[in-house]
């Protein structure tokens, strides 16, 4: 079913599994990390995203790397 993920040095891991992992990874990323990236690393003023933020969202700092804004752009469209 999931091709080569149950081969080789993975074959012992089932569909079942799998299917639990995938089930749970997206879950995390689609209500709870995208949610958060969004809510917080959007810069609202200044434009762009903030990436240096502390589990409560909170800035740590305002340093904005010029490659993981085309990156966050293309993540957050790739979802939608």
């Amino acid at each position: 079913m999931h091709g080569i993920l149950n081969t080789g040095k993975y074959s012992h891991i089932t569909d079942e599994r799998l299917n639990e992992l995938l089930r749970t990874y997206r879950e995390g990323l689609l209500e709870d990390t995208v949610p958060f990236w969004i809510r917080h690393s959007i810069d609202r003023e200044y434009g762009g995203y903030v990436f240096n933020l502390d589990r409560d969202g909170s800035i740590l700092d305002t340093d904005k790397a010029i490659q993981a804004v085309p990156q966050s752009a293309w993540g957050i469209s790739f979802l939608g």
